[in-house]
Protein backbone atom coordinates (compact mmCIF):
# COMPACT_ATOMS: atom_id res chain seq x y z
CA UNK A 1 0.00 0.00 0.00
CA UNK A 2 0.91 3.30 -0.70
CA UNK A 3 2.25 5.54 2.13
CA UNK A 4 -0.32 8.04 3.82
CA UNK A 5 -0.66 10.99 1.77
CA UNK A 6 -1.77 13.57 5.31
CA UNK A 7 -3.39 17.06 5.05
CA UNK A 8 -1.74 19.54 7.08
CA UNK A 9 -4.19 22.03 6.69
CA UNK A 10 -7.48 22.84 8.48
CA UNK A 11 -9.38 19.81 10.49
CA UNK A 12 -12.75 19.32 11.81
CA UNK A 13 -12.83 17.38 15.84
CA UNK A 14 -11.93 14.20 14.33
CA UNK A 15 -9.09 15.27 12.13
CA UNK A 16 -10.53 14.83 8.58
CA UNK A 17 -9.07 17.22 6.52
CA UNK A 18 -11.21 20.43 5.13
CA UNK A 19 -10.61 23.20 2.43
CA UNK A 20 -11.60 26.28 2.19
CA UNK A 21 -15.05 27.03 0.97
CA UNK A 22 -16.07 26.07 -2.80
CA UNK A 23 -19.20 27.28 -3.55
CA UNK A 24 -19.98 29.04 -0.46
CA UNK A 25 -19.44 25.75 1.60
CA UNK A 26 -16.42 23.65 3.00
CA UNK A 27 -15.55 20.22 1.90
CA UNK A 28 -13.78 17.38 3.20
CA UNK A 29 -10.53 17.00 1.69
CA UNK A 30 -11.22 13.08 1.03
CA UNK A 31 -14.30 13.60 -0.48
CA UNK A 32 -12.82 16.28 -2.76
CA UNK A 33 -10.63 13.44 -4.21
CA UNK A 34 -12.76 10.70 -5.28
CA UNK A 35 -14.90 13.66 -6.27
CA UNK A 36 -12.09 14.55 -8.77
CA UNK A 37 -11.66 11.25 -10.11
CA UNK A 38 -15.64 9.84 -9.96
CA UNK A 39 -17.54 12.81 -10.28
CA UNK A 40 -19.72 14.72 -7.27
CA UNK A 41 -22.66 12.36 -8.29
CA UNK A 42 -20.96 9.43 -7.69
CA UNK A 43 -20.69 10.09 -3.88
CA UNK A 44 -23.90 11.93 -3.08
CA UNK A 45 -25.32 10.32 -0.77
CA UNK A 46 -22.43 7.81 0.21
CA UNK A 47 -19.93 8.04 2.51
CA UNK A 48 -15.79 7.47 1.60
CA UNK A 49 -13.98 4.75 3.62
CA UNK A 50 -10.09 5.10 4.52
CA UNK A 51 -8.89 1.60 4.19
CA UNK A 52 -5.67 3.42 6.61
CA UNK A 53 -8.03 4.26 9.13
CA UNK A 54 -6.12 7.53 9.05
CA UNK A 55 -8.83 10.08 9.38
CA UNK A 56 -6.60 13.32 7.28
CA UNK A 57 -5.31 10.99 4.73
CA UNK A 58 -6.24 11.86 0.97
CA UNK A 59 -4.22 9.16 -0.28
CA UNK A 60 -6.14 8.04 -3.69
CA UNK A 61 -5.91 4.39 -3.31
CA UNK A 62 -6.63 4.25 0.12
CA UNK A 63 -9.90 5.97 -0.23
CA UNK A 64 -13.49 4.11 -1.79
CA UNK A 65 -16.64 4.72 -1.81
CA UNK A 66 -19.50 2.83 0.25
CA UNK A 67 -22.66 3.27 2.14
CA UNK A 68 -22.56 3.97 5.82
CA UNK A 69 -23.05 0.01 6.14
CA UNK A 70 -20.17 -0.71 4.83
CA UNK A 71 -18.31 2.15 7.32
CA UNK A 72 -19.59 0.07 10.43
CA UNK A 73 -19.12 -3.24 9.25
CA UNK A 74 -15.27 -1.48 8.00
CA UNK A 75 -15.05 -0.14 11.37
CA UNK A 76 -16.29 -3.91 13.26
CA UNK A 77 -13.89 -5.85 11.00
CA UNK A 78 -10.97 -3.57 11.97
CA UNK A 79 -12.22 -3.59 15.62
CA UNK A 80 -13.08 -0.28 16.21
CA UNK A 81 -16.11 -1.34 17.20
CA UNK A 82 -18.12 -3.84 18.41
CA UNK A 83 -21.33 -6.01 16.74
CA UNK A 84 -24.12 -4.85 17.97
CA UNK A 85 -26.39 -6.27 15.37
CA UNK A 86 -28.48 -9.43 16.11
CA UNK A 87 -27.47 -11.09 19.70
CA UNK A 88 -24.89 -8.95 19.62
CA UNK A 89 -27.27 -5.95 21.04
CA UNK A 90 -28.12 -6.27 24.86
CA UNK A 91 -31.78 -5.15 23.53
CA UNK A 92 -32.28 -8.04 21.51
CA UNK A 93 -35.46 -10.61 21.96
CA UNK A 94 -34.64 -13.00 19.93
CA UNK A 95 -31.88 -15.55 18.85
CA UNK A 96 -29.87 -16.37 16.00
CA UNK A 97 -32.17 -19.83 15.53
CA UNK A 98 -35.55 -17.78 16.78
CA UNK A 99 -34.50 -15.56 13.68
CA UNK A 100 -34.40 -18.20 11.21
CA UNK A 101 -37.62 -19.99 12.29
CA UNK A 102 -39.17 -16.68 11.85
CA UNK A 103 -38.12 -16.32 8.27
CA UNK A 104 -38.97 -19.81 7.13
CA UNK A 105 -42.32 -19.81 9.49
CA UNK A 106 -45.29 -19.76 6.73
CA UNK A 107 -47.60 -18.44 9.61
CA UNK A 108 -49.12 -15.11 9.50
CA UNK A 109 -47.00 -12.31 11.12
CA UNK A 110 -49.72 -11.63 13.70
CA UNK A 111 -49.05 -15.38 15.01
CA UNK A 112 -45.29 -15.19 14.87
CA UNK A 113 -45.34 -11.74 16.49
CA UNK A 114 -47.35 -13.43 19.12
CA UNK A 115 -45.51 -16.38 19.31
CA UNK A 116 -42.26 -14.59 20.04
CA UNK A 117 -43.42 -11.46 21.71
CA UNK A 118 -42.53 -9.43 19.20
CA UNK A 119 -44.41 -6.45 17.01
CA UNK A 120 -45.63 -7.13 13.30
CA UNK A 121 -43.16 -4.87 12.07
CA UNK A 122 -40.22 -6.45 13.80
CA UNK A 123 -41.27 -9.63 12.12
CA UNK A 124 -41.53 -8.07 8.79
CA UNK A 125 -38.53 -6.40 9.33
CA UNK A 126 -37.01 -9.59 9.84
CA UNK A 127 -39.06 -11.33 6.70
CA UNK A 128 -37.84 -8.74 4.55
CA UNK A 129 -34.25 -8.91 5.60
CA UNK A 130 -34.34 -5.36 6.39
CA UNK A 131 -33.12 -6.15 10.22
CA UNK A 132 -30.92 -9.10 11.50
CA UNK A 133 -28.01 -10.17 9.48
CA UNK A 134 -28.06 -13.64 9.97
CA UNK A 135 -26.03 -16.11 7.43
CA UNK A 136 -27.77 -18.99 6.29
Amino acid sequence: MKPCLIWTGATDKDGYGKRDPLGGRSWYVHRQVIAEDLGWEAIEGRVILHACDTPSCYERTHLSVGSQTDNMQDAISKGRLHDTSGEGNARAKLSTEQVREIRSSTESYSRIAVRYGVSKSTVAGIKTGRTWRVAG
